[in-house]
């Protein structure tokens, strides 16, 4: 399997059988947090196909610096991986959805009318949701901007008059 790991601003393009496995040997020998964001069906073959798709975003060895266009392709060929260890829920409002209701971040871009990978930069705190969005995000998966920003007050009642 073809694995994506992101961790400061870099993609980690590999190839293992075992990808979580994977991330967490990666993780163990970094400094910095590792984070599995998606894997895909392929061969080592399959792997150097991809990197070598992306040779313009390369830094060393299996590390690309992350860009829109490389965002885009894992969201649209990769399985997102929003499950932690022991299948855990993630900790953030869109992962839950998404692990949830079995999705990724393409499938609720398509019902929200964006990217995966616009999907993947919020989710992941790469972007901030136009008022547009967020009021797609209420509408269609319950999930309020209290929430996207981690507060637990409730909402104010008219909060959707002032979007």
């Amino acid at each position: 399997m073809i694995y994506f790991i992101e961790s400061q601003g870099l993609v980690k393009i590999g190839f293992s059988l075992k990808p979580e496995k994977r991330t967490s040997k990666i993780q163990s020998d970094s400094p910095y947090p590792c984070r599995l964001i998606g894997v895909m069906d392929g061969s080592a073959a399959d792997e150097t196909a991809v990197q070598a798709k992306f040779a313009h975003l390369h830094l060393r060895a299996e590390w690309f610096k992350i860009a829109d266009d490389l965002l885009s392709f894992i969201s649209e060929n990769a399985v997102v991986a929003v499950k932690k260890r022991r299948g855990e829920e993630p900790s953030d409002p869109i992962g839950k959805y998404l692990f949830r209701n079995s999705m990724t971040d393409r499938s609720l871009g398509k019902i929200l009318g964006v990217s995966g990978a616009q999907v993947n930069r919020v989710r992941n705190g790469r972007s901030w949701p136009s008022k547009q969005l967020m009021l797609a995000l209420f509408e269609k998966t319950g999930i309020t901007p209290n929430e996207l920003i981690g507060l637990e007050a409730p909402m104010p009642e008219n909060w959707k008059a002032a979007a």
